[in-house]
């Protein structure tokens, strides 16, 4: 049976690769990253963070939120993220590795979500949605596409022979509608 869903999102997780690049993340399972849009929030799987020259931590040019509000880094010659969303910097000249901020790290009901103009995942609501202590990152990772084109290749087949089998039943259905009728006149 096919299904139509305007502003359905998926929250199946894509194939997680590694970069080696100290600022990538990727969601492991189910899980998204939080980011700044207008006036509220927004969420993102999209990990490949970048630092703008004012140490403003982004996502796709999205501010990424933290526990206290948009990460801004201070200077660093090394920066770390750990599976809890923690992110740590070694700063210039020194030795060892301290914790600045958190990313916000969200698991919201996928019924509750839709895309907004950007592509970005919002609630329907606008609410924010709360902090999942369960989700887990993978620092020095990309998540690849959620989407198979195989499997979506079957999908379209299967939609194809659907509308081909209700067209015949429709073909079918007006014969013999046809049929009665002319029973009727003679």
């Amino acid at each position: 049976m096919s299904q139509l869903e305007a502003n359905s999102v998926s929250t199946r997780s894509g194939t997680v690769k590694q970069t080696g690049r100290d600022l990538d993340v990727a969601v492991v399972g189910e899980g998204f990253l939080t980011v700044q849009w207008q006036d509220g929030e927004a969420y993102t799987r999209a990990g490949a963070l970048t630092v703008d020259a004012d140490g403003a931590l982004t996502a796709n040019g999205h501010p990424v939120i933290g526990d206290a509000g948009p990460i801004v880094l201070p200077p660093f010659s090394q920066v770390s993220i750990a599976s809890d969303g923690t992110i740590s910097i070694q700063a210039p000249g020194q030795t060892g590795m301290h914790p600045v901020d958190r990313l916000k790290l969200v698991k919201p009901d996928a019924a509750t979500l839709t895309k907004n103009e950007a592509g970005l995942i919002v609630t329907r609501d606008g609410d924010p949605a709360p902090v999942a202590e369960t989700v887990v990152v993978q620092g020095g990772h990309l998540e690849g596409s959620n989407v198979s084109a195989v499997e979506e290749m079957v999908a379209t087949m299967g939609l194809n022979r659907a509308f081909e089998v209700q067209m015949k039943l429709y073909t079918a259905a007006d014969s013999m509608a046809e049929a009665g009728n002319r029973l009727i006149r003679d």
